[in-house]
């Protein structure tokens, strides 16, 4: 028997038999009837992707096409016929790829219809300062270069947002695999899940510190509690302290503080309870555990986690579940 597993939702091998599939986040089982011993969804996702995306595809497909004919019927010189025809051929194939929602497709024909832009504009800026201002063409041509590259650029935008909603669907997907549902607002259920996906990717030898650009307030940090002497205080966590893994537990949803974790700094072994939204993980002293599976597969995981706190905040932030959620933990509080 072949003991190699796949993930049958995006192909990854996966290692130990893991209860979710590291890169795409769908929840699995092992089928141990077939020979190959293939990993299966346990959950099949109801999220599709826009058809929004699809109709840029055709605009740009019917676009490209259109410059490509005028193009060509323009252009005298076989060599410079040729040359246009190689240069739209890419954006033209690259459309029909995207019509699939392949994000490298996407990347690429905007960053074509970028450069087609400023192509346009340059060459259009020459052949006009090369025309006589006497010729009965000129504003003709003006207006067809203007079109061209407004047109260029309207297709560089469209596709900038094509890409954030493809992005944005495959991580709702991810959030409907590891959530087990198409719910994917903040509850307790889906907190739940979402602790176990975690408790999965994270170890003992995991190492956190908190966010750069996140100030840790000590309002916030003490819960609006009196203080004394913070400034020679220990009993809060600083932006460049390192923490070691615990375990998990939640708190205060209605804050939006979500899963915590119970974390010990390595100082002074201090434990404290950080929300996961304020974390990273620091990279590993050991340069080759820094390209570990463990370790990459960890930093996606908080990485998921965190996009779908964010996910949360900005599409559900009015049907958030309070009152059966609520802990009698404070957020960073010394344990």
């Amino acid at each position: 028997m072949n003991n190699q597993k796949f993930c049958t939702n995006c192909g990854s091998e996966l290692l130990n038999s893991p209860k979710f599939c590291s890169s795409c986040g769908i929840e699995l089982f092992i089928n141990s009837s077939t020979a190959e011993n293939i990993a299966i969804k346990k959950t099949k996702s109801s999220i599709q992707y826009p058809k929004y995306v699809r109709v840029i595809a055709i605009i740009s497909i019917i676009f490209t096409v259109i410059l490509l004919i005028s193009g060509l019927i323009g252009l005298r010189d076989i060599e410079d016929k040729l040359a246009l025809t190689a240069v739209l051929v890419v954006p033209l194939i690259l459309s029909f790829a995207a019509y699939h929602y392949r994000l490298w497709a996407l990347y690429t024909i905007a960053i074509c219809y970028f450069i087609s832009t400023i192509s346009i504009v340059v060459s259009g800026y020459n052949t006009i300062n090369n025309l006589s201002y006497f010729s009965d063409n000129l504003g003709t041509i003006k207006l067809i270069y203007f079109l061209k590259g407004l047109g260029a650029f309207v297709m560089f935008i469209l596709f900038l947002n094509a890409i954030s909603k493809v992005k944005d669907t495959n991580n709702y997907k991810k959030y409907s695999g590891i959530l087990g549902n198409s719910d994917l607002s903040m509850n307790k259920q889906n907190l739940l899940a979402f602790k176990e996906y975690l408790s999965e990717k994270f170890n003992n030898k995991t190492l956190f510190t908190g966010i750069s650009y996140l100030k840790w307030d000590i309002v916030e940090a003490f819960n609006n509690l009196e203080l004394l002497n913070y400034e020679n205080s220990i009993e809060i966590p600083d932006n460049n302290d390192t923490f070691k893994f615990e375990s998990f537990d939640t708190i205060k949803l209605d804050s939006g503080f979500g899963v915590l974790l119970n974390a010990i700094r390595v100082t002074d072994s201090k434990e404290f309870q950080i929300p996961l939204t304020a974390l990273k993980i620091s990279p590993p002293a050991n340069k080759q555990l820094k390209h570990s599976q463990s370790h990459i597969s960890a930093q996606k995981a908080l990485s998921l986690y965190q996009s779908w706190v964010t996910f949360c905040k900005n599409n559900f932030s009015d049907n958030v579940e309070s009152k059966d959620m609520i802990s009698e933990t404070t957020p960073y509080e010394n344990i």
